[in-house]
């Protein structure tokens, strides 16, 4: 349960950074490459949530997330 309230974490931070560096780069064209960096990231952040929820328990931490059950109709 801990590493996937961590994951939520990590993944909603990396979304709301990404978010906001793009905004940013429209509203404030002159700072491109620090909003870059922002967006960068929060990438990385994603991709760190991502690997939380593998390192739990591989893909059925996935399936806990998502609420999806491993078969297909």
């Amino acid at each position: 349960m801990r590493h996937r309230r961590t994951s939520v974490r990590l993944g909603a931070s990396g979304i709301v950074l990404l978010f906001l560096g793009a905004i940013g780069t429209i509203l404030s064209p002159d700072a491109v490459s620090l909003l870059l960096v922002v967006m960068i990231a929060g990438l990385v952040l994603i991709v760190a949530a991502f690997l939380e929820i593998r390192r739990a328990g591989g893909t059925s931490g996935l399936r806990e997330l998502t609420g999806r059950s491993g078969s297909v109709k």
